[in-house]
C-alpha cells in the first residue's frame, strides 16, 4: 500500500512538472539575431518568435545601458497565430543596440491562453554595420515647440508640450531643464518619441497665469541625443510660454470631509473627500475644470486628486 502512494506521488510530481514546463512562454528567435555584428542599418523590422501565440494586449520592450535603444514606430503587429511580433524600426550605421524582451519588472508580453503566464525575459543586442555619422550628418537642433516659443495666452489644460527635431533622437534620456527665466515646468509621467523619434512629446499639469520656461538640454545636462550618434548632444534650445487664465470659476472651499460646492456657470457639484482646501478653475474655453485637491463628483460618483473633470462631471485625468 505504501509503495502504492508513493508510485502515485511520483507520477503526480512529473504531471506538474511536464505542465509546468509547458507552461513557460520563451523567445525562440529574434531577427535581427541577438549577437549578430554587421547587421544591415537598412533594416526595417523587428521580427520576434514566440514558443507559444501570445497576446496582442500588450508588450514590453526595455530600454538597457548595455547599448543604444532600438528606435520602434508605434504599435507592433502579430501574425501567424500570435507567435510572431513585427514591429517596425529604424536602425543607424555602426551602432550596439540592445534591448530587454520583458523584463523583471515590466513583463506585458503574456500568454495569449494564460494571462498570468509572461514570456520570460530575453536580452537582445547586436551591432549594425558601418561607420556613425559625424558632423553635420550627426547635428540635431530644436526645429520648432508646442507650444511655440514666446507664446502668450496658452490654454493651461493643455495635457503635454511637444518638441520637434531637425533628425531623429535617441529615446534613451532627455533633458527638460528649470530656468529662471519663469516657472519650472510640471512634467507628468514619461516623455513618448514620435514620428521616428523626431518628436518629443512631454505630458504636463499646468497652471493658469503661469510663465514657464524650459531649457531643452542645458550646458551640463545633455540627455537629448542624435540617435545617428549618440556622442552629439542636441543644441540647447530655450522655450518660454504664458498660460492665460481660462476664465476660472476659483471655486475654494474648505473643511471636514463631506463638505459640499457648486461650480459656478454649471450644475456641478463637489464633495471635499477628507479635511483640507479644495481649489477648483473653471476653464471656459475647454468646457472642463481643473481641480486643486481632491474631490468626489457628485453626478458621476468619481473621484479626482489633482486633475481634470469635464462639463458632464467625468474624470478625464487623475493623480489616483
Amino acid at each position: 500500500m505504501k509503495r502504492s502512494l508513493v508510485l502515485i506521488a511520483a507520477i503526480m510530481f512529473v504531471l506538474v512538472c511536464i505542465s509546468a514546463a509547458c507552461a513557460e512562454l520563451t523567445v525562440v528567435s529574434t531577427y535581427p539575431p541577438t549577437g549578430a555584428k554587421d547587421v544591415d542599418p537598412n533594416t526595417t523590422q523587428l521580427r520576434i518568435r514566440f514558443s507559444d501565440s501570445v497576446s496582442p494586449n500588450g508588450y514590453s520592450l526595455v530600454t538597457t545601458d548595455k547599448g543604444e535603444p532600438i528606435q520602434t514606430d508605434g504599435k507592433p503587429s502579430f501574425a501567424e497565430d500570435g507567435t510572431l511580433c513585427i514591429w517596425n524600426i529604424h536602425l543607424y550605421p555602426g551602432l550596439t543596440y540592445a534591448m530587454n524582451i520583458n523584463h523583471e519588472k515590466f513583463k506585458g508580453f503574456r500568454s495569449a491562453a494564460d494571462p498570468n503566464v509572461a514570456v520570460t525575459p530575453y536580452f537582445l543586442t547586436f551591432t549594425t554595420s558601418g561607420v556613425k555619422p559625424t558632423g553635420k550628418d550627426a547635428e540635431v537642433t530644436v526645429l520648432s515647440t508646442f507650444p511655440t516659443n514666446g507664446a502668450k495666452d496658452i490654454d493651461p489644460l493643455i495635457p503635454s508640450i511637444r518638441v520637434r527635431f531637425s533628425g531623429p533622437v535617441s529615446s534613451n534620456g532627455w533633458s527638460f531643464l528649470a530656468s529662471d527665466l519663469g516657472k519650472e515646468l510640471p512634467t507628468s509621467g514619461y516623455p513618448s518619441f514620435l514620428e521616428g523619434n523626431t518628436v518629443c512629446e512631454q505630458p504636463v499639469n499646468l497652471e493658469p497665469n503661469t510663465t514657464y520656461a524650459v531649457s531643452i538640454n542645458g550646458e551640463k545636462e545633455k540627455d537629448f541625443k542624435s540617435a545617428k550618434n549618440p556622442d552629439y548632444a542636441v543644441t540647447p534650445y530655450m522655450l518660454t510660454f504664458t498660460t492665460g487664465k481660462g476664465e476660472p470659476a476659483e471655486v475654494i472651499f474648505s473643511g471636514p470631509a463631506g463638505g459640499m460646492c457648486g461650480a459656478p456657470g454649471s450644475d456641478l457639484r463637489f464633495n471635499l473627500v477628507g479635511p483640507g482646501k479644495i481649489k477648483i478653475y473653471w476653464l471656459k474655453a475647454s468646457n472642463r475644470f481643473r481641480v486643486y485637491g481632491t474631490v468626489k463628483v457628485v453626478q458621476t460618483g468619481q473621484t479626482c486628486k489633482n486633475g481634470w473633470i469635464d462639463k458632464d462631471g467625468k474624470v478625464t485625468m487623475t493623480e489616483e
